[in-house]
């Protein structure tokens, strides 16, 4: 963890190196201190393994943390209060040069203050017995780190004494409401914790009372992406490969498959490594006037708690803050305190507005405004020139969005809600690689062609008004991989320049469909597809079933309207998940022998109509999963009763 942490400041401060116009006497500060670091860094990893069973490693290893995130601080504060400066460069006054000079004076003694701790520091190493990688054992942490690795499968059942710990956690955990919660079990390194954990993670009740469990095991070396790939894999049966999913769609994949579920996620090592973290005041439903005994040296959330819904966010981070409301008296207090801010989380939140200090928050990477109820975005959001992640969806009622958002030149992720109206700027982000929720009116504005990053696109809105321009522009994006299409006010255009797409894996279409592409017309790469009031009749189906490289089909409401659908001989060739999701006129299901050779997970959910399973269902043996949820109760009784013997054979079935 210190060794990530020296490793991330070591690049800021290169960073700030490039950006950043040092007098000589600074950057030469800048680069001692960065020598200093990296020196420094070569102990770290013995450091980090040690330092769970040696309180006195601990502490060293504490210590250099501190340094690295001081000296982020102190570069982060310089290039606050200089910013301001510098924007007077053509009525520059004498005392706004006094003012630079006294602030690059301040640096340069902070930068050598930092370089003088991080010299005791290490001048202190022989007295914790830390070595430099290389001397003594070559894999010493190695086999540390493979030692202290757990696993839930790997139960000490002999051990003896954890009975009545056992028993208390495990009831508090039955007892819990549906809302979200965190248990921790802390201690000194061998007590016992991780055993106590594996314990309660198998205990009978706790596997009936939770039954989506996830382990997870966190390194020292671990990341976010490498956790979501875990959860993933024990909670659900993906059919992507997860190796080839962004982040974003690795944290949908997670929420979809935990949504309206109880789960159980224990995590051991990286949530008490989070002690070790120098600022991390934990809040639950605080008030906001709290903060006001902590540092201003916010850095970033871990953890923001909207008590009012179901869904809940955390990010991983220094800091856990939750909030109930936010009027504008306190974002003016978060603007004017928490100047060095990271993430500000918002969603949920009843704002009204968004006050216009909320330019002043220039470290901004990710502000997220999603169902926030704001009608309005101040023009001074476009001094957000860090911000990466702007999140504004489900903002119904948000009339005004200002062509600023241009200026956000580090921009990835752009989440808006469907606004119409307004010039709005956007084809000049270059790192753009998420829009989603942008207006088709707003699309054809900009030159889609300049936006060579953007990977995922959903679009809404009138698409048979200029159709030809708007699939061209659309087969400009060469990287897309992803494309979600809203019909409104009218039923799609011919979707033949779909097939031009070429990096295209996931096709999401919602609306009226006059005419399906032809086999050739569609997406060559075509893994993923998804139908919603599309109306398609059963002529549909058999193109459909013959795409060469689909793994994955939703039918969702109203996309079919016929009461018969059926799959021909060796149909979708390649599909292994498959589902049906509010099928309103279906009722019946027709599957011809050796249709669906790969399948291995049927989801129905809420056909209504639908009175059974296929007898082919029995010749399907790649099917290891069957999910019916919402169904009626005489097609549950029927599955389980009399149609017994055509699914029998499927190893899981799941009643939901």
């Amino acid at each position: 963890m210190a060794e990530a942490a020296v490793s991330f400041v070591i690049q800021r401060l290169a960073d700030s190196l490039d950006k950043l116009e040092f007098h000589t006497d600074v950057r030469r500060e800048v680069e001692r201190l960065q020598d200093e670091l990296r020196r420094m860094r070569c102990f770290l990893r013995d450091a980090d393994a040690k330092q769970d069973v040696d309180e006195r490693v601990c502490n060293w290893v504490s210590d250099i943390r501190n340094v690295a995130y001081d000296a982020e601080d102190l570069i982060d504060t310089f290039t606050l209060k200089i910013s301001p400066l510098k924007k007077k460069h053509f009525i520059r006054k004498y005392t706004s040069l006094v003012k630079e000079w006294k602030q690059r004076s301040k640096i340069a003694e902070g930068l050598a203050a930092l370089r003088s701790r991080l010299q005791d520091i290490s001048a202190s190493r022989d007295t914790y017995g830390i070595q430099n990688i290389g001397e003594g054992t070559p894999t010493a942490s190695e086999t540390m780190r493979k030692l202290r690795r757990s696993s839930p499968r790997s139960e000490e059942r002999d051990i003896i004494g954890l009975e009545n710990d056992t028993a208390k956690l495990v009831e508090q955990l039955i007892q819990m409401g549906d809302r979200w919660r965190a248990v921790s079990i802390v201690g000194m390194g061998g007590i016992g914790k991780t055993t106590l954990g594996i314990k309660i993670y198998n205990h009978g009740a706790i596997r009936a009372r939770f039954p989506s469990r996830a382990w997870i095991y966190v390194s020292q070396e671990f990341s976010a992406r490498h956790i979501l790939q875990r959860v993933i894999r024990q909670i659900a049966s993906p059919r992507e490969r997860l190796e080839a999913l962004t982040d974003e769609e690795l944290e949908d994949l997670v929420y979809e498959n935990l949504r309206r579920k109880r789960y159980l996620i224990p995590g051991d090592e990286n949530f008490t490594s989070l002690a070790r973290c120098r600022r991390h005041p934990i809040y639950s439903d605080s008030h906001l006037s709290s903060l006001g005994f902590f540092s201003p040296h916010l850095r970033s959330l871990l953890f923001f708690r909207v008590v009012t819904r179901v869904r809940y966010r955390y990010f991983i981070g220094r800091n856990v803050y939750g909030f109930c409301e936010l009027s504008n008296a306190n974002f003016d207090y978060i603007s004017r305190n928490f100047r060095l801010l990271r993430i500000l989380e918002l969603e949920g939140i009843s704002c009204g507005r968004i006050p216009s200090t909320i330019g002043d928050l220039i470290h901004l990477s990710y502000l997220g405004l999603k169902e926030t109820n704001i009608q309005v975005l101040p023009s001074t959001l476009g001094s957000l020139c860090n911000l990466q992640t702007l999140d504004i969806a489900r903002n119904l009622h948000l009339r005004i969005v200002p062509n600023v958002i241009w200026n956000m030149r580090n921009l990835r992720h752009l989440y808006m809600c469907g606004q119409s109206g307004g010039f709005l700027r956007i084809d000049n982000l270059k790192h753009l690689q998420t829009l989603s929720g942008i207006d088709v009116s707003r699309w054809k504005q900009n030159n889609s062609a300049h936006l060579t990053s953007l990977r995922k696109l959903k679009m809404r809105g009138n698409l048979s008004l200029d159709t030809i321009a708007i699939f061209d522009s659309i087969s400009a994006l060469l990287q897309l991989r992803s494309l979600y299409l809203r019909a409104e006010g009218a039923e799609f255009p011919t979707l033949s320049q779909l097939g031009s797409l070429h990096s295209l894996v996931k096709l999401h279409l919602k609306g009226g469909i006059t005419r399906l592409p032809s086999l050739q017309e569609f997406p060559p790469n075509l893994s993923q597809l998804t139908l919603e009031y599309t109306h398609l009749e059963q002529v549909s189906i058999e193109v459909l079933e013959k795409l060469p490289k689909l793994s994955i089909f939703r039918l969702k409401a109203k996309s079919y309207s016929k009461e018969e659908l059926g799959i021909s001989a060796n149909g979708f060739p390649q599909l292994e998940f498959l589902e049906f999701n509010s099928l309103e006129s279906l009722t019946e299901l027709k599957i011809e022998a050796s249709a669906l050779p790969r399948l291995e997970i049927f989801q129905i959910v809420n056909c209504k109509e639908l009175r059974m399973l296929p007898a082919e269902m029995k010749l399907m043996t790649s099917l290891h999963e069957l999910v019916v949820q919402d169904m009626p109760r005489f097609f549950v009784h029927r599955l389980q009763g009399v149609d017994l013997q055509k699914v029998q054979h499927i190893p899981l079935i799941r009643y939901m």
